[in-house]
């Protein structure tokens, strides 16, 4: 999809984003260049190791520490879903996405984020177009990810930040 800089520029900084939710996610962990609480970095440092960029490993770990999520995995289904923030980098296999996707949606009373790290390829763009289709919830799309959101108080909302 072609935008203008300007149709772009409208949800820059968080600004027309009508959801008090997604404002303060953007405001707290998307727009900070640093880490916000460097002194708990196992993410970040597990990202950059999987090839994931610095600044997307940044605003994952911001976005960890802001939510408050407990546990976090990276490529894999493990343990309990609530509280976890669960990352596909590209190197991902689709079935394990979406047995991610599953077990986040397993349960409505579930509490977590799938992060899709966009791999840039044709079916990478497909899979996550259809994952924002099934998803009952809200989810957020930036350049180089894409976050669906697994909490039943939020609605069924999809939003380019």
């Amino acid at each position: 999809r072609n935008m203008k800089w300007e149709e772009r520029l409208r949800h820059h900084r968080g600004f027309g984003v009508h959801s008090p939710f997604l404002y303060e996610v953007v405001r707290g962990a998307m727009m900070p260049r640093r880490l916000t609480a460097p002194e708990s970095a196992d993410l970040y440092a597990q990202l950059l190791a999987e090839g994931v960029g610095r600044r997307t490993a940044t605003r994952l770990q911001n976005y960890l520490h802001h939510m408050g999520h407990t546990q976090w995995c990276i490529d894999k289904v493990e343990g309990p879903t609530n509280g976890k923030l669960f990352v596909a980098t590209p190197q991902c296999p689709r079935e394990v996405i979406v047995a991610m996707m599953a077990a986040c949606s397993g349960d409505s009373g579930t509490v977590a984020t799938l992060c899709v790290v966009h791999n840039r390829s044709k079916e990478g763009r497909e899979l996550c177009r259809r994952l924002v289709a099934e998803h009952k919830g809200m989810s957020a799309e930036k350049a180089r990810f894409t976050l669906l959101f697994f909490n039943p108080a939020l609605p069924k909302q999809h939003v380019i930040i």
